[in-house]
């Protein structure tokens, strides 16, 4: 027989579970929500729950003295047994000027850079240069040859100290190369990470909110010195100051890899097997430690992705296999 549905009871349930119903559908949308907060884009905004990585994404290394490296196989092949053993997945390259100048060099740098990216876990290989042409001229022309694109520069560093340049090199001579690399860089498919090392605000001096907005603009992240002889996040502190507040004017995080100098006169002893033996993991885990012990003007506006060495001959040196 059919049941017949009781029209004040149907209006009841609807009266009462419906609201309860609204209630669990917000609370599993503001849920949602909080979970895409591990999204590390860098296009992500002030609301990022993200400022120092917990676990660094980025370990990278300048690899000096590449133009001895390059073509000696037993040397290549050190040098990158080295850095998988140390976890690293990035190589900046140093004296490359008169292997790109060649294009004899070609097919040879292009097997080195696929070969570090396919058999030792190298994922990102950046070119060190120093002028806008460099970048305009021989690395692009050599990556435009490439037509594999594990055999590329994947990534554009600028190596110019402006800040110790004096009226021959000033800041807005330098930021014109920043604007010039970092144009050049996005304008290549597949897309190029652009960067530069930072010492000082300074050249001219007095200037450091003018001089951090204009790099925080014009770069995807920043190499960032800790020269120091063990890890001091106070010593870069009115730096990251600078960029987290210029950051957040422009509704932007700006990433931060800290760069350890392992030479004698700063953190060789620190990280030398026959000194105090810290490893460069222990290294990021001291600047994590001290981040999240600190309070800083702009730190909500800056992330800390990882950590970058100078150089290889000193850290294979301090730590050798």
């Amino acid at each position: 027989m059919k049941q017949h549905t009781n029209p004040t009871k149907s209006y009841a349930f609807l009266r009462y579970v419906l609201p309860f119903m609204l209630v669990l559908a917000i609370l599993e949308g503001c849920r949602k929500e909080n979970d895409n907060t591990s999204d590390l884009s860098p296009n992500n905004t002030a609301s990022d729950a993200y400022r120092i990585l917990p676990s660094p994404v980025y370990r990278g290394v300048y690899v000096d003295s590449f133009d001895w490296i390059f073509g000696d196989t037993a040397a290549e092949n050190n040098l990158l047994r080295w850095c998988k053993k140390e976890n690293l997945t990035a190589i900046s390259l140093y004296d490359t000027k008169a292997i790109l100048n060649n294009s004899a060099n070609y097919s040879k740098l292009g097997k080195f850079i696929k070969k570090a990216r396919t058999q030792y876990g190298i994922k990102e290989v950046a070119a060190v240069r120093s002028l806008a042409s460099q970048f305009t001229g021989s690395t692009r022309t050599y990556n435009n040859s490439r037509s594999d694109t594990t055999e590329r520069f994947n990534v554009f560093n600028l190596e110019n100290e402006y800040w110790n340049s004096g009226t021959n090199n000033t800041f807005g001579d330098w930021i014109k190369i920043v604007n010039t690399m970092n144009t050049t860089a996005h304008a290549a498919t597949p897309r190029i990470t652009s960067e530069f090392y930072f010492g000082w605000f300074q050249n001219p001096s007095n200037k450091e909110t003018s001089q951090a907005a204009k790099m925080v603009l014009a770069t995807d992240r920043i190499l960032l010195h800790d020269y120091w002889a063990s890890p001091n996040l106070s010593y870069m502190q009115s730096r990251l100051t600078f960029f987290g507040q210029e950051a957040l004017k422009q509704n932007k995080i700006i990433d931060i890899v800290v760069l350890f100098s392992v030479e004698q006169t700063f953190a060789y002893d620190y990280f030398d097997t026959m000194g105090q033996n810290h490893t460069f993991l222990d290294a990021y885990n001291s600047i994590l430690a001290q981040h999240n012990a600190t309070s800083f003007a702009g730190k909500d506006n800056i992330r800390i992705i990882g950590y970058q060495l100078f150089c290889q001959s000193w850290a294979r040196r301090a730590r050798p296999i």
